[in-house]
C-alpha cells in the first residue's frame, strides 16, 4: 500500500511520480502501472490511459517498526521525550534517503552525517543523529527486521575537547533581571541553580518538590532518578509556583518555549544567547569553583561516571591558569 502526492513530470504528460511517499511494503523500488481513474480529480492527464508511476521508497523500515520499537525502548526506561527526539532524526534521514533515491547503506549514512556537518550543525547534534540511527537500526537488526544493518561500521562523531559555554554571573543577573516577575525567572533560576536538564525539568510534578528540605525528586536521563537539592533563592520562586498554575506538573511549558523566551531575554540585555544547557555547565563550574566535591557533582548532575566532571575540572583548571598568570604578570613586571 502507498500514499503519496501526485506531481506532474515536467519531461513528459504522461509520467507521474509520487512525493512524500509513505509506503508499506518490502521493497526499495517499485514500478507500478495505474489507470487514470485512480488518480486524484484533478490531475492533468488523459482519461482511461496507463500510466508508469515511479514509486520511491526509500526506508520502508521506520514506517513498519516505529510504534514497535517504541514501546520496546519505553519498556526499557527510554524517555518519551527522547524518543522523540530520535523520530526527527530518523525521518530527517529518510527524507534525505528520498531526494537521493536510495536506500540506507554505510556509505550512505556516512554521507548524511557529513551533510548535517556542512549544513553547520554543531558536533553535538550531529552525534545526537548518529545514536539515533544507531539505535533504531541496530535493533531492527536484532529483530531480524533487516537483514543488514547500515550503522555497521559507522563510527561516532567524535566530540571538540574545547572550552566549555557558561554563562558568567554578570550576565546571568542581566537575563534575571529582565525576567523578573515572569514564569521565566522561575525556570532560568532552577536550570542555574540545580544543573538538571531541560526533558528533566518538564517532568517534575508538584509532588516531587519538598520545601521543607529543599530538594526536588528527578526522573533522570535513562531512569535514574535522583535527589536534586535547591537553595533559598530558587524556593522563593518556586513556592508560589506550585499553588497557582493548576497542573500536576510545575513547569506547563515546552523546551521551544523556554528557548524562544531565553532568547528573547537575551537579546534585550545585550547577552550572546548560548541556550538553557548551558546553564547546566555554568551551575557544574560554579559548585566546583566554590569547592564542591567531584563526587557530589556527579551525582547531583546525575552522571553514572566521573567522566563529564573531569572534563569541567580540566576546563576549570585552564581557565584558573590563565587567570594566575595575568595576576603574576600584572605584579611581578
Amino acid at each position: 500500500m502507498a500514499v503519496g502526492v501526485w506531481r506532474r513530470r515536467p519531461d513528459s504528460n504522461r509520467r507521474i511520480e509520487v512525493l512524500q511517499t509513505f509506503a508499506l511494503a518490502t521493497w526499495p523500488r517499485l514500478k507500478l502501472q495505474v489507470n487514470t481513474h485512480d488518480l486524484p480529480n484533478n490531475s492533468l492527464y488523459y482519461p482511461n490511459m496507463i500510466y508508469d508511476l515511479s514509486l520511491t521508497i526509500t526506508d520502508n523500515h521506520l514506517a513498519m517498526y516505529w510504534e514497535t520499537y517504541k514501546q520496546a525502548k519505553l519498556s526499557e526506561g527510554k524517555q518519551p521525550y527522547t524518543l522523540d527526539k530520535y523520530l526527527i532524526c530518523l525521518r530527517k534521514f529518510n527524507d534525505w534517503l528520498f531526494t537521493h533515491d536510495a536506500t540506507p547503506d554505510k556509505t550512505l549514512v556516512q554521507q548524511f552525517l557529513v551533510s548535517l556537518q556542512t549544513k553547520g550543525l554543531s558536533p553535538y547534534r550531529v552525534r545526537n543523529y548518529w545514536v539515533a540511527l544507531m539505535s533504531f537500526y541496530t535493533w531492527a537488526e536484532e529483530q531480524e527486521y533487516m537483514p543488514n544493518n547500515p550503522m555497521k561500521g559507522v563510527k561516532a562523531p567524535k566530540l571538540p575537547k574545547g572550552t566549555i559555554e557558561v554563562y558568567t554571573d554578570h550576565e546571568v543577573d542581566s537575563i534575571l533581571n529582565m525576567a523578573t516577575n515572569s514564569s521565566t525567572e522561575t525556570i532560568i533560576t532552577t536550570f542555574w541553580k540545580t544543573g538538571i536538564r531541560g526533558s528533566e525539568l518538564l517532568q517534575i510534578k508538584n509532588s516531587d518538590i519538598n520545601m521543607n528540605t529543599q530538594t526536588m525528586h528527578i526522573h533522570g536521563k535513562g531512569s535514574k532518578d535522583r535527589t536534586v537539592p535547591f537553595d533559598n533563592n530558587c524556593a522563593q520562586l518556586l513556592d508560589p509556583l506550585l499553588s497557582t498554575n493548576g497542573t500536576e506538573y510545575t513547569f506547563p511549558t515546552t523546551l521551544t518555549q523556554i528557548r524562544k523566551s531565553l532568547k528573547f531575554y537575551c537579546e534585550n540585555c545585550g547577552v550572546d544567547y548560548r541556550g538553557p544547557h548551558c546553564f547546566r555547565h555554568t551551575f557544574a563550574c560554579n559548585y566546583l569553583k566554590a569547592g564542591g566535591s567531584p563526587l557530589d557533582l556527579m551525582y547531583i548532575l546525575g552522571h553514572s561516571t566521573l567522566a563529564m566532571v573531569n572534563h569541567y575540572s580540566q576546563w576549570l583548571a585552564s581557565d584558573r591558569a590563565i587567570e594566575n598568570y595575568h595576576k603574576l604578570y600584572a605584579t611581578a613586571f
